[in-house]
């Protein structure tokens, strides 16, 4: 039982890792990358119900119930197609961990929750980093992201937090975009991995960012990161759920 939970729980952990690594190299994660975690976890679990009914309906019963979930909030737009192909994934494969014991009859979910007070931490680290460098913008800029070099902004992943244009005697007329991911997509001059895959048509763009002496960017950290670490966390007995489930 705990053995075919367990080469499950790894295939997943294999998975989310290669998958967390394409994220941040591409912002694009390929199917193909999701299929062996699939066939291992599905055969994994099968094994695991054989083993393991009636006393496990009800789990069998959360576990598609919250895969339907997931897949139900990709279909609204609440996560990306990643996200919900690995929480999917979790709750199909990794019903309950192998390793550790839970008050929470769901792995997905005591990884989602983990993953989402995990990227708390991030605007904090964003604002601290800031404040050390007494970086001056707004508050939400400042806790997205941060500036780096004009000449080097290709090197960078994310988005422009700037709005940049040329007056007419030539010189740049700068000020500070709405921080708001769904804003900053619909521009696409403004998406970094636009301007990398397509310097030509951004020619213009470009050259406009690369005359600024320093750019705001704000940098979207891929979900895909801290549910990892969160899988990784709850996989181990450590989760949030259970923590606020002991204190009330």
């Amino acid at each position: 039982m705990i053995t075919a939970l367990a080469v499950s729980a790894a295939a997943v952990l294999i998975t989310l890792l290669i998958a967390a690594v394409q994220d941040i190299r591409s912002r694009t994660v390929y199917r193909v990358t999701w299929y062996p975690a699939f066939v291992i976890g599905l055969v994994s679990v099968v094994i695991f119900y054989v083993q393991t009914m009636p006393d496990t309906l009800i789990l069998l019963i959360l576990s598609l119930g919250t895969a339907a979930l997931m897949a139900g909030f990709s279909l609204f737009g609440l996560f990306g197609k990643a996200d919900a192909k690995a929480l999917v994934l979790i709750a199909l494969t990794v019903p309950v961990s192998p390793f550790a014991e839970s008050a929470v009859p769901s792995l997905a979910l005591s990884s989602i929750v983990n993953a989402c007070i995990l990227s708390m931490i991030v605007p904090a680290v964003f604002l601290i980093y800031n404040a050390v460098k007494k970086n001056k913008a707004p508050f939400l800029t400042k806790a997205s992201g941060f500036p780096v070099n004009g000449t080097d902004i290709l090197n960078h992943h994310g988005f422009i937090a700037e709005n940049i244009a040329e007056e007419a005697d030539g010189t740049i007329r700068r000020t500070f975009a709405k921080q708001n991911a769904s804003a900053l997509r619909t521009d696409k001059a403004k998406f970094l991995r636009n301007l990398r895959e397509h310097q030509q048509a951004y020619r213009y763009e470009i050259s406009l960012y690369q005359r600024c002496d320093k750019l705001w960017i704000a940098v979207g950290i891929p979900f895909l990161i801290p549910l990892t670490a969160g899988f990784i966390l709850a996989l181990f007995g450590i989760s949030a759920v259970d923590f606020l489930m002991i204190l009330l």
